[in-house]
Order: structure tokens, then sequence, then C-alpha cells
């Protein structure tokens, strides 16, 4: 069980390159990352915590889906979208701060989570897909 450093020259995390790293409890993203992939993240049961950084523009369908001990988020400014299932069945996830620039949000992009009170959102926030 650990954390994960990603080193600076990396700025795109691909699709499904840490799925189901079931002793995966932190991961810490440098500064120039812009995209993570599809479920690139998850059934990483174990992840606790990891850090968006402010160049994140992008997160793929069910990123993080079945992180269920990532308990706190925090989405970057220029994040605009929230895929579909993005943080679905993150059942441990306490708090969510949505990003400013936060335009959409999928179907399902929190499914079985059960923060609703924990989420902070900005006045660019849009529409949900599917609401």
């Amino acid at each position: 069980k650990g954390t994960l450093v990603i080193p600076k020259n990396i700025t795109v995390i691909n699709d499904y390159l840490f799925t189901n790293c079931i002793n995966l409890e932190g991961v810490v993203l440098p500064d120039g990352v812009t995209e993570i992939g599809s479920q690139a993240f998850a059934e990483c049961n174990s992840l606790v915590k990891i850090n968006l950084p402010d160049s994140m523009q992008k997160i793929g369908y069910a990123t993080f889906n079945k992180c269920t001990s990532l308990t706190h988020i925090s989405l970057p400014a220029k994040l605009k979208e929230i895929p579909e299932n993005g943080f679905g069945w993150c059942l441990a996830l306490e708090s969510i701060t949505l990003a400013e620039g936060l335009e959409v949000i999928g179907t399902d992009a929190f499914v079985n989570c059960w923060c609703t009170m924990g989420i902070k959102r900005y006045a660019s926030f849009k529409y949900c897909v599917g609401a």
C-alpha cells in the first residue's frame, strides 16, 4: 500500500492505466497533467486522496468509478465537464468542490455517492445531462 507520485514530464494519464490497483492509497499528480483517461483509476478501492492540478482540463468516462475509499475531491477551474459515471459509487466521498468553470455534469456522475450536502458549486454550472 502506498502513494504514487507521477513524474513531472507526464501530461496525460492513459485510459485504464491504474484500474483495480487495490493497494493504491494516494496519487500526487504534477502541475502539467491535463487529462486523465477513461477508468484510469476505476476500482482503486484503497484510494483515499488524489490531487487534481490546476492544469487539469479533462477526465474521462468513469475515471474514479468505484473508488470506494475516496473521501474528498476538489475539481480545478479549467475542468468544464464531469463525464458519465465520473465518480460513481465513491461511497466514502464526503465533500466535492466543483470547478469554477464547470458547465456539465454527466449522467450518473455521482451515482450512489451520499455526499450531496457537501457539494460546493459555482455560478458557471449550466446543466446535468439526463436531468
